[in-house]
């Protein structure tokens, strides 16, 4: 309860002052926590002992992050992750504005990650194929999910307002912006699309 009201009183404090006050607090609540963290303001951490950040990340205004592990008796498709409930963002990140992280599954981020505005990654969604009472109601037993990380490699870049859902991507890809992806998505790549599909080589 404490740390509810805490946060709730120190998302928003503008300038220097919060950011260095919110760097102060969640350095001691994260999981891990490298140097020079920047935190803007409007921010939102459920549960950010599942969090662990690199060193030089700077998170923009009104990011969402989601994390912790559910149970896994309604969960249809099950992928394995290495960080189940957890998100684990490299070195010398931007996380863009209003980015939405859902961690269910895990999620793994490499070095050098930059996120579009907008930008959203899932681990966690209602499974379409057997949500024949909707996807929020009393009887647990009557919901279905499907549950799948994602791991991103080094120096990817998510354009604008792109979808991640579930999959890996490799080291070195730029994903243009309002695309959706589902799978994997091989280094050195350019892609864009929904679904996203491979362009071009990225770098020569």
């Amino acid at each position: 309860m404490f740390h509810s009201l805490f946060q709730d009183c120190i998302r928003n404090i503008s300038g220097p002052l919060g950011i260095r006050i919110r760097k102060l607090y969640y350095s001691n609540r994260f999981k891990k926590c490298g140097n020079n963290l920047v935190i803007s303001e409007g921010v939102f951490f459920d549960s950010p002992s599942n969090i662990s950040i690199g060193d030089n990340v700077w998170i923009d205004k009104q990011c969402i992050f989601i994390t912790g592990k559910v149970s896994r008796k309604n969960c249809i498709h099950i992928a394995e992750s290495i960080n189940e409930g957890e998100i684990i963002i490299g070195n010398n990140a931007h996380i863009g504005i209003r980015t939405i992280m859902q961690a269910h599954g895990g999620i793994t981020i490499g070095d050098y990650f930059t996120s579009g505005a907008d930008s959203k990654l899932y681990t966690l969604s209602n499974d379409v194929y057997k949500s024949d009472r909707g996807t929020h109601n009393s009887n647990k037993d009557e919901l279905f999910y499907t549950l799948k990380p994602i791991v991103i490699g080094f120096n990817v870049w998510l354009g604008m307002q792109t979808i991640i859902i579930g999959g890996s991507i490799g080291d070195n890809v730029f994903l243009k912006g309002n695309s959706i992806s589902t799978n994997a998505i091989q280094s050195n790549s350019i892609a864009g699309g929904n679904p996203v599909s491979r362009i071009r080589n990225r770098f020569n």
